[in-house]
């Protein structure tokens, strides 16, 4: 008895940070919407002042943000993460989410990355939130994002010297995490101020680059080592969020520079704001085709365009039109072309409206497997 009276004795007496320890932090759901704002010189300081606060009253509102979680049935590749049940956009890129029990894991992604565009799962995936957090604890991540490319899409290949021009090039980012839970006091913003805990996540991603010859269809070549050590090899990042209780974003994201020593960017939570600019929708049309390379039929998402007749066109590097496929476009919708009957090589494919104006212009490697 005396020592369960000493237990509760302990867990209610004022100044033992019992509950800070443990935070639960709310998980983002379908219709939430998040407002940041990023500061990309930030004059803050990460050490603690003597009253167990991190002042933070000196960030600028610069860039300011809302990221909207949609339902993923309405995204360009909900069909393609079966499992995913919301996810956002941002840069024009979706990121698509599954929501466990307390967890959200980010499971793929279709848009652009690095400079190419792409669709690609997460093997198996990477972790977006976690909810039940403590002083002290840590977990780990180890997932990989990889996809392919035609290779004039790589400019460095013509910098390699190579005997034959590759058909496609395969990128594979291997990204590993560590992250601590490894302090906890308040956070001061000039309105408020939040009860918080500090992540610490130590990140690494390797690159690797693999091509496919012509001539031999069934095997990737790694050259990773042919190409320059600042485009590929290890990247490190240090990375602190400050989460505080029934929060959905992080209160305060800091990047560190690569030694860890200065803050270069901070994105911290903000109020609702009529100047934040909406990721989701900033482009409202869509015109992507897959896969790519193909080599038989190429699946097209068309989305945003008005109601209209129109057609995809195929054309050769010489701007020859190769093939003129007719669409009677309602609404968004998904049309197919097929390439089997072309030689191997690279074609551009044009969406094109009814007064024969082109909207849109893509590029697609033709392979023959």
């Amino acid at each position: 008895m005396v020592r369960l009276l000493f237990f509760y004795f302990y867990c209610l007496m004022p100044g033992i940070i019992l509950s800070q320890s443990y935070t639960k932090r709310s998980l983002v759901e379908v219709g939430d919407v998040l407002y940041t704002a990023t500061d990309n010189s930030p004059r803050i300081n990460l050490k603690k002042n003597k009253d167990n606060h991190w002042d933070f009253r000196r960030l600028q509102s610069g860039q300011e943000e809302m990221t909207v979680f949609l339902p993923a049935s309405e995204g360009m590749a909900g069909g393609m993460f079966p499992s995913a049940d919301m996810y956002y956009i941002k840069n024009g890129t979706e990121y698509y989410l599954e929501t466990k029990r307390d967890e959200i894991r980010e499971i793929g992604i279709i848009g652009e990355m690095d400079g190419f565009s792409i669709i690609a799962p997460y093997s198996p995936y990477g972790i977006y939130q976690k909810s039940k957090l403590k002083l002290n604890s840590s977990y780990s991540e180890e997932y990989e994002i990889s996809f392919i490319s035609t290779a004039d899409q790589f400019a460095l290949l013509d910098d390699l010297d190579l005997p034959i021009m590759p058909d496609s090039v395969r990128m594979i980012k291997k990204i590993k995490s560590r992250t601590v839970v490894d302090d906890q006091g308040e956070v001061l913003f000039p309105r408020n101020a939040y009860e918080v805990i500090r992540l610490k996540k130590i990140k690494t991603t390797e690159i690797k680059i693999e091509i496919l010859l012509p001539d031999v269809f069934s095997k990737w070549i790694d050259i990773t080592e042919k190409i320059p050590s600042k485009k590929t090899g290890n990247k490190k990042e240090i990375i602190y969020e400050f989460i505080a209780s029934n929060e959905k974003e992080p209160i305060v994201h800091i990047l560190m520079d690569k030694k860890g020593e200065r803050p270069v960017s901070a994105t911290f939570k903000i109020e609702p704001s009529e100047n934040a600019t909406n990721s989701a929708h900033k482009d409202k049309t869509l015109f992507v085709g897959l896969p790519n390379p193909a080599y038989g039929d190429v699946r097209v998402d068309v989305r945003g365009f008005p109601q209209d007749n129109y057609s995809i066109d195929l054309y050769n590097l010489t701007g020859k039109l190769i093939q003129s496929n007719p669409y009677e476009i309602q609404r968004d919708t998904t049309v197919t072309f097929n390439v089997s009957s072309l030689p191997r090589g690279t074609y551009f494919y044009a969406l094109v409206n009814g007064k024969g104006e082109t909207l849109r212009t893509k590029r697609i490697m033709v392979i023959k497997p």
